[in-house]
Formats: C-alpha cells, sequence, structure tokens
C-alpha cells in the first residue's frame, strides 16, 4: 500500500511541475568547443519526468554537420536526460541541440535557452609513437595518432621542429607511401586507425645530443570540414641519441 501512495505522490508531483510555473534548463554539457565529445548531458531545474517509465520521450532533438553520427537518449533520473555517441565525434563536427516543441513537461512548453550549440574544433594529438621523452634517431619518424583526420597541407604549414641551441623553427614533412604503409604495418595500426594517423619527420637531420620539441601549432585544419582549425599549440618533446 505504502508503494503505491509513493508512486502516486511521484506521478503526480511531475505532472504538476509545470502548474505553478514552466520548467526550465539548467544546464547542458558539452558547449562552445570541445576536443573530443562521448555524451551530451542536459539538466533541468526540477523533476520533468516520472522516472522508471520506459516509454519516456527524449526531450531534445541533435543535429550534426560535418560527419554522420548515432547514438542514443536516455533519462538518467527525473531531471536528467542523456544523449550517448556510439564512437566519440571527430574534429570539425559541429552540433545543435535544440529542445522539441511539442514535448511540453506539466503541460508547459519550457523556460529559458532552449537551443545550444557545441563542436570538436581542429585536429589533436592524441597519442604519439614514439611515447613523449622518449630517446629518437637523427631522422625519426613519428607516428602521430589524432582525433581525426587532418588536411595535410595545414600541417605543413603550422606544425614545426624546435631543436636545442638552433634558433629557428625547422619545418615537417608528412611521410606517405611505402615508407608510411611499412611504418603502419609494424606498428599494427588498423584501416579504422589509419585514417587519422599521421607519420611526420623533421625536414632536416638533427644533430645528436640535442632536445627536440615538436610543435603540433594553431591552424591546423579538420579534414572533414576545414573552417574548424587548431586553436591551441600541442608540444611534444623529444632527446636525439648521441653519436
Amino acid at each position: 500500500m505504502r508503494s503505491l501512495v509513493a508512486a502516486v505522490v511521484a506521478v503526480l508531483s511531475v505532472s504538476g511541475a509545470g502548474a505553478g510555473h514552466a520548467a526550465s534548463i539548467a544546464s547542458v554539457s558539452p558547449q562552445g568547443e570541445v576536443a573530443q565529445v562521448r555524451q551530451v548531458s542536459v539538466k533541468f531545474n526540477e523533476a520533468v519526468v516520472a522516472f522508471g517509465d520506459p516509454r519516456l520521450p527524449d526531450p531534445m532533438t541533435l543535429r550534426c554537420q560535418g560527419t554522420n553520427v548515432s547514438g542514443s537518449g536516455r533519462w538518467a533520473s527525473d531531471r536528467v536526460w542523456l544523449y550517448d555517441f556510439d564512437d566519440a565525434l571527430p574534429p570539425g563536427t559541429r552540433c545543435t541541440l535544440k529542445a522539441r516543441p511539442d514535448w511540453k513537461p506539466g503541460g508547459s512548453a519550457l523556460t529559458g535557452a532552449t537551443e545550444y550549440t557545441f563542436n570538436t574544433g581542429g585536429p589533436a594529438v592524441v597519442s604519439q609513437r614514439p611515447y613523449e621523452g622518449a630517446t629518437i634517431a637523427e631522422d625519426q619518424h613519428l607516428l602521430l595518432q589524432l582525433s581525426g583526420a587532418a588536411v595535410e597541407t595545414t600541417v605543413v604549414a603550422n606544425a614545426w621542429c624546435e631543436v636545442q641551441g638552433i634558433g629557428e623553427r625547422i619545418g615537417v614533412r608528412v611521410i606517405g607511401g611505402e615508407p608510411r604503409a611499412a611504418l603502419l604495418k609494424a606498428r599494427h595500426v588498423d584501416a579504422a586507425r589509419a585514417a587519422r594517423t599521421l607519420v611526420l619527420a623533421c625536414a632536416r637531420p638533427l644533430p645528436n645530443g640535442a632536445a627536440l620539441r615538436l610543435v603540433w601549432g594553431k591552424g591546423i585544419a579538420a579534414a572533414a570540414n576545414p573552417q574548424f582549425t587548431t586553436r591551441v599549440e600541442q608540444r611534444l618533446n623529444y632527446n636525439v641519441r648521441e653519436a
């Protein structure tokens, strides 16, 4: 009997939440520019659903430009809705999250802001081989795993090598063809990861015993949507082997 009364009270509290005033969105994450996105979270200022009902509708629509995305929405509580992407969004993706006009908790439309946007910016380096801090050869090929494919011409224009004792930037070159294929095979990089894997080398041999810094600079564009470029520098440090 007590459980039945509690269930009735819960339903009445949700259905009556909008009687005196309409609910609103308290927070949305992510917003702005975020490098990698796997989930969207929307939190309301009060209970808006009878949590536990498997037929609960999604309160928001999600549209993304720059790539094909898939995922599903779910309620984590009576006031928190989540959307889980099947895969992390690649760089160059712009998404718009908007409240459904026909979704009215308690019979009233949401008040306040009901539309939000975010994007994944330019491609970032997520891992590298050799690993940062390693000792490398004078003509080392660096294998960079990116958050998504990059426009190679923008890499050459906006990435560079800094070498201890040399007061100028040294450009980089993108390694392709058989040398790239051999390295990817040796490192067991499958086809899915190969699309977002870049092999770089400094444009000239490095002096023995010097400290090297590879700079992944601002302005490197996402292949999926070149209007989105990196806005933060990444710096990877190595040491060139002794003679």
